[in-house]
């Protein structure tokens, strides 16, 4: 099993969806499409967790659980900024701190022929066996990539639509690798299973259609985009047909090769409420990945306060 905070996208394609609602006193000042005026400025601080139990496997998408009781967890500190820079046209970026962890039960593997360790059928012994526990437990903390956009309004007024064009730039993380080194299963080679983000630079177009009711107070929002990466990986990574199987009842029958790739499709729904105070936005939202390809099936839930300038 391998983890990704920025999960998996198709090798040169992207394809997302966000269906958003979120209940405003107002237009929102940080929401895209809506565009901030000539000359404003945005800064945004916001905290918010990810996790995940299960996920959709790449190639036919299936949904299963974690095998070995696996969960996904992140921590997020994002420090964002917008800046009106024209009439209709801005320019944005941001960075997030981030802790993830990915946490299962540790397994048993069979010793290698020819190894000096024994742990295979009745020549086991205690000690061959503890050198082959394997445990996929890990976890990482620091900055993940770095996001500069622009974004470019083309409808004004109560219903609106923008173009957002975003590059993606890694930070120097260790970037994500297939769950073994030289793809060959052993307690002392694995090489990967959580990771800031993919370690790859990416060119994202997005459009972003929106309409704001006054009568109810509301906004509703689409997305979707096409994201252009590189991704040259040739390794595997391995999944279980069982996943709900106890560690130790584990057998190697019911574990299946499959190619690890950094490309995933996805679609994910999001709800949230912005509170204004004394010229503040209090931004709550949560959000869930309900369909999707070789990705985690994620729930969000993040609180942040937009600080506008002028």
């Amino acid at each position: 099993m391998n983890v990704q905070l920025d999960m998996p996208s198709r090798r040169f394609a992207f394809v997302g969806a966000a269906l958003c609602l979120m209940v405003l006193s107002s237009v929102p000042a940080h929401a895209s499409p809506w565009v901030l005026p000539k000359g404003a400025t945005v800064f945004e601080v916001k905290a918010g967790t990810d996790f995940a139990s299960r996920e959709f496997l790449i190639d036919d998408g299936r949904e299963q659980e974690f095998p070995l009781d696996g969960r996904f967890e992140s921590y997020r500190l994002q420090l964002s900024s917008r800046y009106g820079a024209f009439e209709g046209v801005e320019f944005g970026a941001k960075i997030s701190l981030q802790s993830a962890t990915y946490t299962s039960d540790p397994i048993i593997l069979p010793s290698e022929p020819g190894s000096g360790n024994v742990c295979n059928g009745d020549g086991a012994t205690l000690d061959g066996c503890e050198q082959q526990v394997t445990d996929f437990t890990s976890s990482e903390f620091g900055f993940s990539d770095l996001y500069l956009n622009s974004v470019i309004q083309h409808i004004g007024g109560n219903a609106r639509a923008a173009s957002n064009i975003e590059i993606k730039i890694p930070t120097g993380y260790d970037a994500p690798a297939a769950t073994f080194e030289g793809n060959r299963p052993s307690a002392t080679a694995i090489a990967d299973d959580v990771a800031l983000g993919d370690g790859i630079v990416h060119l994202q177009y997005r459009l972003e259609p929106g309409a704001f009711i006054p009568s109810t107070g509301t906004v509703q929002e689409f997305a979707a985009g096409y994201r252009a990466r590189q991704d040259g990986h040739d390794a595997t990574t391995f999944s279980s047909i069982i996943p709900c199987t106890p560690a130790r009842e584990l057998d190697p029958s019911e574990v299946e090769q499959r190619e690890f790739r950094l490309d995933y499709d996805f679609l994910r729904a999001t709800a949230g409420i912005i509170v204004r105070l004394d010229g503040r936005e209090v931004v709550l939202s949560a959000s869930t990945i309900f369909w999707g390809e070789n990705i985690a099936r994620l729930s969000n839930i993040s609180v942040g306060v937009v600080l506008p300038f002028r």
